[in-house]
């Protein structure tokens, strides 16, 4: 695998050796103009070409939009595994992140400087964070365990929503709105100056949607299988600017509710959050402390199906709660960006099932608490760009099942990351290698649950996963041309899935070793008013040893095997984008006897002024009406064609 990329590499040398160094970041050069930048990857902001680490940033000219909730856009992020399993219409537990093909719950993501999985149990609420209101989106495609603590693996996704940091010296109002095949939603943005101190923002999003999601199999007489969901979220912020001392508040609230398709398969999600981050300046120094707090609770409602279809089983209550702080410490100089960081977070659950006569049948709670110390040093020389980081992780658990017993358990993890980019002309060379891990959920040792036939067991007994990473890369970067290969390896010891131990019986349970070697390509362009990318990425992750000998060679679940896709977007006074993707084939079971196939889809949408400050646009998301949002009971949305009026700012014109 690396024998390819040192070829390339040598290439990239021998053409650039007599280049001129480029100026030091984050000082701009005119051939780095379109590249953007993210802080993602290494806590600094940094050019996307000149990083020691394969990332990405979300560029809103590429998403032909239409989709109420975040997940959709995202797929334009190249490194994000959310083809599989991931639908907001998926029940609770599938809802998961994979990165660079690293596996199930081996991604973090953040949203607002805040982890955007809930703690007891891992899972990513999409509907809750609606399309419209992110306003950037950054993905680090490598390990970032040793700046993000446990579930960084595979990388990082990090999320920004519109909020009081966007509103300038006018008040704003953005209202974005449609009707589609599936259903209605609408996002409202505001914001206003207030003082001279302070400026105030908030975003509100609603949605309804039906579309038929069971899939044969999963139907029964008497039952159409239509899913149908209702979302309510939003999000208000405050900014105080005084001097060197910024604050940022946020309060947030939100639910969703689904219905299955059969009688008494339902789900009801509701949470809220409060979050600060206070930044006091010292020159080249600064100070953050970071906040949050939230509680959230799940109701699971699950049906006798394939015996009884519709007539009760269970209903599973599920409330948690979440807390941390962190504290950064930064020094930047003109070769030297230090960053020293301490971290706390506790976490609470509780899950009880209660049978259809109203008899407890489970019950399980825990507690978690997270104490962590991280150092990162960024050092600039001449062409050099080096990141060392290292970070010390504690981890205490509780946890006790009605019927398996208790548990406690203390773990600690040292992850250690180096990085080294050599910049020459128009291209970058990089290397990197860093350790990672992460702590078992209290939902994955406590909550046991059964979707159709199938049961899946809970298991105290769950050690933390340990993983290595390491790759190399060239990006090339020449005035509107950007081209980045990156080869990276990522082996986990002790990796946590679903282990099949009986006809229709699942177990979360430890695997001896798991390894994902990927391949990743993304080229980006700008031509006039055009713009064209193209992604590619080969992910060969596999179980590599264990002691069940059947599992050896087995995909990882709901990673997809290949994922391609090219889109072209023309902005003038009118905007038309058109973007064609492929999904290769993806397993939903360690024993890859439930494959989920492979999809096309096509995604188009055209929009024109409609007014002074409005725009109209048409579209067709999933035009090849492909379910690739898919679990072993789920078909994901198909195709919606979509209307949609915006009152807000024109798309940016651009004469030919």
């Amino acid at each position: 695998m690396y024998g390819l990329a040192a070829f390339f590499i040598a290439a990239a040398g021998a053409r650039a050796s007599a280049a001129d160094v480029p100026s030091p970041s984050p000082s701009p050069t005119p051939s780095l103009a379109p590249i953007g930048k993210v802080t993602v990857a290494t806590g600094s902001s940094r050019s996307l070409h000149q990083l020691p680490f394969p990332a990405a940033a979300f560029n809103p000219e590429l998403v032909s939009g239409g989709d109420g909730a975040a997940d959709d856009l995202l797929r334009t992020l190249p490194g994000i595994d959310l083809n599989r399993g991931a639908s907001t219409f998926a029940p609770y537990g599938l809802t998961r992140i994979s990165i660079g093909g690293a596996g199930t719950d081996r991604g973090a993501l953040f949203v607002d400087g805040v982890p955007g999985q809930d703690g007891f149990g891992g899972q990513a609420d999409w509907s809750l964070i609606p399309a419209h209101a992110v306003e950037d989106a950054q993905i680090l495609i490598g390990p970032g365990s040793a700046l993000y603590g446990s579930g960084a693996i595979g990388g990082v996704l990090s999320l920004r929503t519109f909020g009081a940091a966007d509103v300038g010296a006018q008040p704003v109002a953005d209202l974005d709105s449609g009707i589609s095949s599936l259903g209605s939603d609408s996002t409202l943005l505001a914001g206003t100056p207030a003082g001279d101190h302070w400026r105030l923002g908030v975003w509100g999003a609603t949605s309804r949607t039906s579309f038929v999601s069971l899939p044969p199999n999963s139907r029964a007489p008497g039952f159409n299988g239509v899913a149908t969901t209702v979302t309510d979220a939003m999000r208000a912020t405050a900014r105080y600017t005084g001097g060197p001392l910024t604050l940022d508040l946020g309060l947030e609230n939100g639910s969703d509710a689904q219905q299955e398709g059969r009688t008494n398969y339902d789900f009801w999600r509701s949470g809220s959050q409060a979050d600060l981050r206070a930044t006091e300046s010292f020159g080249n120094d600064a100070v953050i402390f970071r906040s949050f707090v939230r509680e959230s609770t799940i109701v699971n409602v699950a049906d006798s199906f394939p015996k009884d279809p519709g007539a009760l089983s269970y209903v599973q209550l599920v409330p948690d709660s979440d807390a941390g702080q962190s504290l950064d410490f930064t020094s930047a100089s003109a070769h030297s960006d230090l960053l020293v960081r301490f971290e706390t977070r506790g976490v609470t659950g509780y899950n009880s099932q209660a049978s259809a006569k109203d008899v407890l049948e489970s019950s399980g709670d825990g507690r978690q608490r997270y104490d962590a110390f991280a150092v990162q040093d960024e050092v600039n020389s001449g062409r050099f760009r080096l990141v060392l980081g290292l970070r010390g992780d504690d981890i205490d658990t509780h946890a006790e099942a009605l019927k398996e017993g208790t548990v406690d358990q203390t773990a600690g993890a040292i992850s250690p990351r180096v990085a080294l980019a050599y910049l020459s002309g128009d291209f970058t060379l990089r290397a990197y290698e860093g350790g990672g891990f992460r702590a078992p959920f209290l939902n994955e040792l406590v909550r046991s649950y059964r979707i159709g036939a199938t049961e899946y067991l809970s298991n105290l007994n769950l050690l933390p996963e340990r993983s290595s990473a390491g790759g190399v890369g060239v990006d090339y970067a020449h005035g509107p041309l950007r081209v980045a290969l990156d080869l990276q390896s990522t082996g986990v010891s002790d990796a946590l899935d679903f282990k099949t131990i009986a006809t229709n019986v699942e177990m979360r349970s430890n695997v001896g070793k798991t390894r994902t070697d990927a391949a990743s390509l993304i080229v980006s362009r700008s031509a006039g008013c055009n713009r064209y990318d193209v992604q590619y990425g080969d992910r060969d992750a596999r179980v590599t040893a264990d002691d069940d000998q059947a599992l050896i060679g087995k995909r990882l679940t709901y990673v997809p095997a290949q994922t391609a896709s090219l889109g072209w977007t023309r902005t003038t006074q009118t905007q038309v984008s058109v973007r064609v993707e492929y999904l290769g084939k993806t397993y939903a079971d360690d024993l890859n006897a439930e494959p989920l196939g492979t999809a096309g889809l096509l995604d188009v949408s055209y929009a024109v002024p409609a007014g002074r400050e409005s725009t109209l646009s048409i579209g067709a998301s999933n035009a090849t009406g492909a379910h690739y949002l898919t679990s072993p009971d789920r078909q994901g949305p198909p195709s919606n064609v979509w209307l949609r009026l915006n009152l807000g700012p024109h798309p940016k014109p651009c004469a030919p």
